[in-house]
C-alpha cells in the first residue's frame, strides 16, 4: 500500500471477530504473504480472547478507539455489523489507517459519499470485500448454467447470513 517495499509485511488489525471473520479473514489471513495480524478488538471479551489466543496474537482490545490509536497496525479489517461500517471505517482514516470493510460499505448513499470524501481527503485506501465474483465455485456456476441448462426464465432466491439482514 502506497509506498511500502515490495517485501515489507503489512501488518493487519481486526475489528469484529464474529462469523465472517473466522470463516473468511482469519484463515485468509493466516494464507496471506507479506501480511501478518498483529492487533484484533471486540467489543465481547470472552471471544476476543479465545480468536486472540488461537491466532496468537497478543495485542487485544475491546475499545475501537483504543486500538486504532495504539495498535501496531497499518491496515484495518472491518468484520462488523453494517451500521458500524461506515463509522468505524471513518474513525480508522482518522486514525491514518487503510481500511477493508466488509459489504456493504454503508447503509446509504449519502453516508457512502462522505466516505469517499474522507477517503479522498487523506489518501488512504478503502476496499470493499467482494470476494465471492472470484470464487471458484462462483464461476464453475456460471459456466454450467451457460453451457448446460441455457437460457434462464426465472430465478426466485433467498439470502440471509445474519440477523442484520
Amino acid at each position: 500500500m502506497g509506498n511500502r517495499p515490495m517485501n515489507s509485511t503489512l501488518r493487519i488489525g481486526l475489528i469484529g471477530c464474529g462469523a465472517i471473520a473466522q470463516f473468511a479473514h482469519l484463515p485468509a489471513l493466516a494464507r496471506a504473504r507479506h501480511v501478518r495480524l498483529t492487533a484484533i478488538c471486540d467489543g465481547a471479551d470472552d471471544l476476543l480472547q479465545a480468536v486472540g489466543r488461537r491466532m496468537g496474537v497478543s495485542h487485544l482490545y475491546t475499545d475501537h478507539r483504543k486500538f486504532l490509536e495504539d495498535a501496531p497496525i497499518d491496515a484495518v479489517i472491518l468484520a462488523v455489523p453494517d451500521p458500524f461500517h461506515v463509522p468505524l471505517a471513518v474513525d480508522a482514516f482518522k486514525a491514518g489507517k487503510h481500511v477493508l470493510v466488509e459489504k456493504p460499505l454503508g447503509a446509504n448513499s449519502a453516508e457512502c459519499l462522505e466516505l469517499l470524501r474522507i477517503v479522498r481527503q487523506t489518501n488512504l485506501k478503502l476496499q470493499v470485500g467482494s470476494m465471492k465474483r472470484h470464487d471458484p465455485g462462483v464461476a464453475f456456476a456460471r459456466q454450467f448454467i451457460q453451457e448446460k441448462v441455457g437460457p434462464i426464465l426465472s430465478v426466485s432466491g433467498v439470502f440471509r447470513d445474519t440477523i442484520f439482514r
